[in-house]
């Protein structure tokens, strides 16, 4: 699971509101792919998913080619609304993945270690949208810069 960090930094007003934006000065991306053809390097996607818990990643395009997407984990921020619920949204920052030990676990030259996944793109839209599949429980789709709900009770 990505590492949380605490920002020294009032929570936003109308948090408990999913649909509310990111607080200014923060994180916004630059481009949202409307179709597969749109999807470019820098391009945020936002995958929410868990059974009994509502989680979210974040995964920045770091490579595109014709069939393929790589895309790398970003680094989140958590604001508390509630017991162990809130919203958050992605840094523009990867994630270290040095200590863990899975199937996303990329080491590179200089000593970095990120968590990747390469994937096949879709070959057509779903219900109008993007979704990239990440595992058989996660897909990704592009993230529209707005705050997103979590709750880590179980």
């Amino acid at each position: 699971m990505a590492e949380r960090i605490a920002l020294n930094i009032p929570t936003p007003p109308g948090v408990s509101n999913v649909t509310a934006e990111v607080p200014e000065g923060y994180f916004k991306p630059e481009h949202i792919p409307t179709t597969i053809e749109d999807i470019q390097v820098g391009d945020v996607f936002h995958s929410h998913w868990g059974a009994t818990m509502s989680l979210n990643t974040y995964y920045k395009v770091v490579k595109r080619t014709a069939k393929f997407v790589t895309l790398r984990e970003l680094r989140d921020v958590e604001h508390g609304t509630g017991f162990l619920q809130g919203v958050q949204y992605p840094l523009d920052e990867f994630e270290d993945h040095s200590s863990v030990y899975d199937g996303r676990r990329k080491e590179y030259p200089d000593g970095k270690v990120y968590a990747e996944v390469t994937r096949r793109l879709p070959a057509k839209l779903e219900n109008g949208r993007i979704w990239i599949k990440i595992s058989d429980w996660e897909y990704a789709s592009p993230w529209d810069g707005r705050l997103n709900s979590f709750d880590h009770a179980d």
